[in-house]
């Protein structure tokens, strides 16, 4: 895809991230902190720059699954259950949900979706100084022949609409 360069960045950005903490991770320092932590800096670096892109499902599951697998090394051995079955132990891996919810992260899809309908938020509350903006997505601007919104502001459908249009949809129906 168009955007596979930048996935492909972020996932070896991840891993460097992971890295530059070192036995950070498996030292005794409590698990909230070392949540904080993955999250200001191996979340980070997954995320900076995706939330100006347009992401296919697939490349945001390949995302999710580098950081779902380096939340669980973060986890030391606690993303493993044990349970006994009639005098035999037996092992489970926990859910990739419950290994977000642990460690204090969503799915990259929400995660960016959230940071984009913030911008959105910050472009609309202020339109005097997101005109271009504004105008280029929502408006008629000099190469459109008719506006993208129809007589009571709502998105029109018949439209061959822009990308990042596409994707505010996207966000605002999660």
């Amino acid at each position: 895809g168009k955007n596979a360069a930048e996935v492909e960045a972020r996932i070896k950005a991840i891993h460097q991230a992971w890295r530059s903490m070192g036995r950070f991770w498996t030292s005794g320092v409590p698990s909230s902190i070392k949540r904080r932590i993955f999250r200001s800096v191996v979340f980070a670096a997954a995320s900076s720059v995706l939330t100006a892109l347009v992401l296919t499902e697939m490349q945001c599951q390949q995302i999710d699954k580098v950081l779902i697998m380096v939340a669980r090394k973060m986890m030391c051995g606690g993303a493993t259950g044990r349970r006994d079955d009639g005098g035999e132990t037996r092992f489970h891996a926990m859910k990739n949900e419950a290994v977000q919810k642990w460690s204090g992260i969503a799915p990259i899809k929400v995660e960016l979706a959230i940071q984009r309908l913030r911008w959105w938020q910050s472009c609309a509350s202020d339109p005097a100084n997101n005109v271009m903006t504004l105008t280029a997505l929502f408006g008629m601007y000099g190469i459109d022949s008719e506006p993208t919104v129809n007589e009571y502001g709502v998105l029109r459908t018949d439209m061959n609409w822009h990308p990042w249009l596409k994707q505010l949809v996207r966000d605002m129906l999660l």
